[in-house]
């Protein structure tokens, strides 16, 4: 049995439904669900293997502690994918704090998605 994935979004429940919608994985095996700071970060610290976890930091409105976040992330684990959604001005300033990938806007989360787990070899 394959390992599920489990995407959580730090933004709007539109992002969170974009992912559901647009990322398919042939096993089914993928859970998005909208989070907080605090439990990106949680996951981040912990070693688990029974999922795969992408964290996707929303930074397309006005959230603030977005940069700082990140860096709470990369602080406990440096291998997460983290994935910036955000406008061309905010994009630099979340992958200076840590992202490793990088979206311009929301409507191609999930080809970037699909692409993270296609080189992860899922």
């Amino acid at each position: 049995m394959s390992k599920g994935i489990k995407v959580l979004v730090l933004g709007t429940t539109d992002t969170c439904a974009i992912c559901e919608q647009g990322v398919v994985w042939p096993d089914g095996n993928l859970s998005v669900s909208k989070t907080t700071v605090k439990a990106a970060v949680e996951l981040a610290a912990t070693k688990t293997s029974d999922c795969f976890p992408i964290i996707v930091i929303d930074g397309c409105g006005d959230h603030p502690g977005a940069v700082e976040t990140v860096r709470r992330i990369r602080d406990v684990n440096q291998t997460i994918p983290v994935i910036a959604v955000a406008r061309h001005s905010r994009l630099d300033e979340l992958v200076q704090a840590g992202c490793n990938y990088q979206c311009l806007g929301e409507s191609h989360l999930p080809s970037v998605i699909g692409a993270i787990l296609e080189l992860s070899h899922f």
